[in-house]
């Protein structure tokens, strides 16, 4: 992808995950529910304590088991070898479970920081049963085989998201790649089935924008059609449906988008190989000054879906007044 050109006083946030190594050793441990530093807590930590936290994940007392959990996941890295050897060699079965519940979950607060810190933004998930990672300069969002829609219009908002707060205008631009399934089969009832990831700017539940690469199964004609997705949400109402009219796409090839805000106007356009671009309608809605700008991803049928993205960028081209 190009450089954004951009004059010396623009600020440029570029998520430099192509080079980005870490071990859960290295990496800041999570906070703790009380919002206290977990490392702070792990001070006094010792494999005897560990071992007794383990221990509870198999006790008589359902809270006692759920605190162990949570207390675990707080621990987080010196926990891990303890957990590894459970989750494969005990032999009670909620254990077991329980372990392997753990280690996801001190994987997803690894996640959750490297995002963070590394600007990419925070992530959303209403759900909590997505899966992230980080590979080869790219992010992985793997949404479970459930209803994981942003759909305002029937109150529904719980897909996943990364974004951060941006205040004013901005550029933003990512390449959206990976396989699409084809479950012709939705678990969201009066939807067709359906998958997208892309870019998004939010205001609130009832009120943002996607600029997305889609994928929806059209009922009526019993066939699959992939597109580019330019859709808005305005008071809870779908005022913008996207479809493919917008454009189609080659679900093999990536997708390239770019969002651009100036003042109340959206500017939004795709590309397949980075340099030919199609402009799209612009969109004139008036969102808040400051707004949550990101990638979403999203889909509705058994089969789940995973999203992967790279070369985020986020350009505010306006100093906030």
């Amino acid at each position: 992808m190009k450089p954004i050109p951009c004059a010396a006083a623009v600020l440029l946030f570029v998520v430099p995950l192509g080079a980005m190594v870490f071990t859960y050793e290295s990496v800041a441990q999570p906070s703790n529910a009380d919002g206290s530093a977990a490392q702070n807590a792990n001070k006094a930590v010792d494999e005897k304590t560990i071992r007794a936290f383990i221990k509870q994940l198999g006790d008589d007392d359902f809270e006692k088991r759920e605190q162990a959990e949570k207390r675990l996941i707080a621990i987080g890295a010196p926990a891990l070898k303890l957990l590894r050897e459970t989750a494969k060699e005990s032999t009670d079965a909620e254990v077991r479970e329980r372990a392997g519940r753990v280690l996801r979950g001190i994987d997803q607060q690894v996640v959750r920081r490297l995002l963070e810190s590394n600007k990419w933004g925070t992530l959303v998930d209403p759900e909590q049963d997505s899966a992230l990672r980080l590979e080869d300069g790219k992010l992985h969002i793997k949404v479970p085989p459930k209803a994981r829609v942003l759909t305002a219009e029937i109150g529904v908002t719980n897909a996943p998201r990364v974004v951060r707060e941006v205040d004013g205008d901005f550029h933003a631009e990512v390449i959206v790649t990976g396989p699409i399934p084809g479950d012709a089969r939705s678990v969201l009832d009066g939807r067709w089935p359906y998958y997208a990831a892309g870019l998004l700017a939010w205001d609130d539940e009832r009120n943002f924008l996607r600029l997305d690469r889609a994928k929806m199964y059209h009922v009526g004609q019993g066939e699959w059609r992939c597109h580019a997705n330019w859709q808005l949400r305005h008071n809870g109402r779908l005022t913008r449906p996207g479809g493919s009219e917008d454009g189609l796409l080659d679900q093999q090839k990536p997708s390239f988008f770019r969002l651009r805000r100036t003042a109340n106007t959206f500017a939004g356009s795709y590309s397949q190989d980075g340099k030919t671009w199609k402009e799209l309608p612009p969109i004139d809605v008036a969102f808040s000054k400051k707004l949550k700008v990101g990638v979403s991803a999203i889909q509705n049928t058994p089969a789940g879906y995973e999203a992967i993205f790279q070369d985020l960028k986020i350009v505010p081209t306006k100093p906030a007044e």
